[in-house]
């Protein structure tokens, strides 16, 4: 109906509940969702679950402060209220609903037993690869300060550790070599010692000397046997080491020429000593006793002809290194005789002089300036013999 001169007009809407359901889809969700529709009586029009929400029964929605959805039963309700009073539940199962926040915490609970896990793991895989072998490497070198040396290297299975190890293990090697050395040098200094006050003071030098002056006090004045016994007093006065066991090359030319001389006397001169020695090395420290054997052992091989002589040359040679070197023009030494050069002093070698010996010589070398450094000696039969040393300038072992 209407007022005169208003037009009329029918609507007319036809449309279909299946619509209506598909408008209502719960595909949007992501969740298996019902709906439930209501009057402005609050009554359900339309209910997807019957059994919680029946037809014509009231439901009274409840809001609750800073949500958008309340619980009600098995369910969670979230509301939408029309226009024109009608109002649209949507519910969810609650595991269904919070079946995806369970999965999270489950999910974190996982990622948080996974990273212990892999804490742990990892701790371990530090304890082993760097912790473990520290405390290996702390215990050998602790093992090695308390002098246990026969510890064996245990390795780690690490290469930079093992490498390491090695490498201390090679040290320690060396310093029990070293120390067995130091040792070895030690016995040989007191067996030196030993030696040099057994071999110092030759008796059959000392009877036949006093045997010599005996007979020049018959057959020659006084003024020889005088000479005679002063040449004799300073052999014994050095001998007996007054001076202390380091010299200069002056001293030690200054105690030779005494022994020569004296030996010329015994021997009525059928030799001579010749010296070739630089000035610039007269004052350099240098072991007693080392000249004295070598000439001796040239006496004994050269004077047997009237003609012997023996040349003293000691010169420098190159940086920092200095030669000895004593040749004479005697008989000569076999291979044999050479082999048996660093023995003990023969009944016949002794006779002739203080009788120290050559090893008395080696020795020493040794004790003073090391291994490296050694008497070398040179002879054939017939063409005479030559010893050499080769010496640095100074003294690099033990000269206390």
């Amino acid at each position: 109906g209407g007022t005169a001169g208003e037009k009329r007009i029918a609507v007319y809407i036809e449309t279909n509940f299946k619509v209506f359901q598909d408008r209502l889809s719960s595909l949007p969700y992501g969740l298996p969702i019902k709906h439930i529709l209501l009057n402005r009586d609050g009554k359900t029009v339309y209910s997807e679950e019957e059994k919680a929400f029946p037809l014509q029964a009231s439901v009274q929605p409840r809001k609750v402060d800073g949500r958008s959805y309340y619980k009600q039963g098995d369910y969670v309700l979230f509301t939408s209220q029309g226009a024109h009073g009608w109002t649209l539940i949507t519910a969810v199962a609650k595991n269904e609903f919070f079946r995806e926040t369970n999965e999270w915490i489950i999910r974190f609970v996982a990622v948080g037993i996974l990273s212990i896990g892999a804490s742990l793991f990892l701790a371990w895989l530090i304890w082993r690869t760097i912790y473990r072998p520290l405390i290996r490497l702390n215990r050998y070198l602790q093992h090695t300060a308390a002098t246990r040396f026969n510890e064996p290297v245990r390795y780690t299975g690490v290469l930079e550790f093992d490498e390491l190890l090695g490498t201390f293990g090679y040290m320690k090697s060396e310093i029990v070599i070293l120390l067995t050395e130091i040792g070895e040098r030690e016995r040989n200094k007191r067996k030196l010692e030993v030696e040099k006050l057994m071999y110092q003071i030759n008796p059959h030098f000392i009877h036949n000397t006093l045997n010599t002056v005996q007979w020049m006090a018959k057959m020659n004045n006084q003024r020889d046997i005088f000479e005679l016994v002063s040449y004799f007093i300073e052999v014994l006065d050095y001998n007996l080491g007054k001076e202390g066991k380091i010299v200069t090359i002056r001293q030690e030319l200054k105690a030779l020429g005494d022994y020569v001389r004296l030996q010329q006397i015994r021997y009525q001169h059928s030799f001579c000593v010749e010296y070739e020695v630089d000035d610039d090395v007269l004052e350099l420290p240098f072991p007693r006793f080392l000249l004295q054997p070598l000439v001796e052992n040239s006496l004994y091989h050269g004077f047997r002809n009237k003609d012997g002589f023996v040349v003293v040359r000691i010169r420098r040679e190159g940086s920092g290194i200095f030669c000895v070197q004593i040749r004479d023009n005697g008989e000569g030494m076999s291979p044999e005789q050479l082999n048996q050069l660093f023995g003990k002093p023969d009944d016949v070698t002794r006779k002739v002089g203080l009788g120290i010996g050559l090893q008395f010589v080696q020795n020493t070398i040794h004790t003073y300036y090391g291994e490296p450094y050694r008497l070398e000696v040179v002879s054939e039969a017939g063409s005479g013999t030559t010893m050499t040393i080769r010496l640095p300038l100074e003294i690099g072992g033990d000269n206390e």
